[in-house]
């Protein structure tokens, strides 16, 4: 943990420190909160319960069981964090939850090989997440690490469960367009209002 923590610091400057406080919004609750609703609201419009149903649980019991986690492990954060204990992280965690069962919802629709894209889409997002919140000493090695194993068992299991339950297919177009497009839109809006109260929350210690 100390030795990442160290070498993340050696790389911080003044250039990257905005990109990488922007990409760490991709896991921030308004961005991941506006795509998941648009997913919701799409689902139910068109009558898709049990999509709708494994996708709400997804979400909700993945952040019960992370802030649950959160409360119950006494793993102080970086000192250049904020105050608490943040094991495992909430924003890796929900990000591979998020982006990793929305995978699983559409990858099924997609003929042979196009399936892979919907997982690469959602590897790409937590690794930019979880690197940036090294970066920018928000977690520890561990704290990313347990995220994200916590949020590929939780996916793997419901999953299983929804492939068990659902034989129906459905259009999966509006759908991603309904998902990635609210979450581009909430990313371009919020990431740059963000950055400076990230970069603020996040400052490097003083040489």
């Amino acid at each position: 943990d100390h030795a990442v923590q160290h070498a993340m610091f050696s790389l911080r400057n003044p250039l990257a420190d905005r990109t990488m406080a922007a990409l760490s919004a991709i896991g921030s609750a308004p961005v991941l909160g506006t795509g998941a609703i648009a997913a919701l609201g799409w689902l139910a419009w068109r009558k898709r319960w049990m999509a709708a149903a494994h996708w709400l649980a997804a979400i909700t019991v993945g952040l019960l069981i992370t802030v649950g986690l959160g409360a119950s492990v006494d793993m102080p954060r970086p000192p250049t964090a904020s105050a608490g204990f943040g094991f495992p992280s909430i924003a890796v965690t929900m990000t591979t939850v998020v982006f990793g069962f929305f995978a699983v919802l559409i990858a099924r629709e997609f003929p042979g090989r196009q399936r892979v894209w919907p997982y690469l889409v959602a590897g790409v997002a937590t690794a930019l997440v979880a690197f940036a919140r090294l970066y920018l000493g928000a977690h520890w090695l561990s704290d990313v690490v347990a995220g994200m194993l916590l949020g590929v068992v939780w996916v793997l299991v419901l999953g299983i469960a929804y492939r068990r339950h659902s034989t129906r297919s459905f259009l999966i177009r509006p759908l991603v367009a309904a998902f990635y497009g609210a979450f581009a839109l909430a990313l371009a809006w919020h990431a740059p209002r963000s950055a400076d109260a990230t970069l603020t929350e996040f400052s490097p210690p003083a040489p």
